[in-house]
């Protein structure tokens, strides 16, 4: 009876320490790879040298060899839940269809994407059907040559060390909360901010996503983190049908008045 106690033993702590080990490796890979702060590691996640889309609310259709892939946390001023917030701090209210992208990487080594936005209806602004518009965002992929040309942080260096293998084929990706990219060929709603510090006339998206929503046949829709972690985030408008947003939109926007320190004047944009 005593062995038999003495097995049982040996096997309970067999199966504890195997227990704790999974643990500990299981948080070590997900601190490496799940951070939430603005280095690349640990505190970003980051995975190497794998195959993925270039980004979309479901799926895309160009396949990039992402050596490093970025997330970061954001917390905004305020928070845009609502089709009438989104009114409130906008410039310009478009719908329009990407017709370029063009990545970025600035001197602080963050990643960015200047979109040629091609107008079909404008609601709030000086456009008409056929402009076109720069809308600058951040969040993208780009060659990790360029990256790395702007990145000096030495956790980068084994990242650096992948690239240098095919630095053709090789990127870094940024994306603000997780949230997908606009990609060429969609038709989305976007909610703009003037970009005053620019010498040509760039908007910004309201809250880098909040303020994009993309049109899926009849229904828009729009990135939203878990909201478990957003106050007052179930009431938030992240889908509705096509005609609900629109009406959404035009009711009472004629009425509204933009900040005085922006480019443009209140005005329903025609034909």
């Amino acid at each position: 009876m005593k062995k038999m106690i003495r097995i049982v033993s040996c096997v309970i702590l067999s199966l504890i320490v195997l227990i704790m080990a999974v643990m500990i490796y299981s948080g070590y890979f997900r601190d490496r790879h799940q951070g939430k702060n603005g280095s690349i590691a640990p505190e970003h996640s980051s995975d190497t040298s794998h195959t993925a889309s270039a980004g979309s609310p479901e799926t895309g259709t160009e396949e990039k060899n992402i050596i490093l892939d970025i997330s970061s946390d954001f917390e905004f001023a305020y928070r845009c839940g609502t089709v009438e917030e989104l009114k409130s701090h906008s410039d310009v209210i478009i719908k329009g269809a990407v017709m370029a992208q063009r990545p970025w990487v600035n001197d602080e080594a963050t990643i960015g994407t200047d979109y040629t936005v091609q107008v079909e209806e404008c609601y709030r602004g000086e456009m008409k059907k056929g402009d076109t518009v720069t809308v600058s965002n951040l969040g993208g992929d780009i060659l990790a040559r360029e990256y790395f040309e702007k990145q000096d942080d030495p956790k980068a260096e084994e990242f650096r060390e992948e690239m240098e293998k095919d630095p053709d084929n090789t990127y870094v990706r940024f994306r603000c909360d997780g949230a997908w990219l606009p990609e060429e060929g969609k038709t989305y709603f976007w909610f703009l901010e003037a970009d005053t510090e620019q010498e040509n006339r760039i908007y910004n998206p309201v809250n880098v996503y909040e303020g994009i929503y993309v049109i899926e046949g009849e229904n828009v829709n729009r990135y939203m983190p878990d909201a478990a972690e957003i106050p007052g985030a179930a009431d938030f408008e992240n889908q509705m049908s096509l005609s609900d947003m629109e009406q959404r939109i035009i009711d009472g926007t004629e009425n509204q008045f933009v900040d005085k320190n922006k480019y443009f004047p209140e005005t329903i944009c025609k034909k």
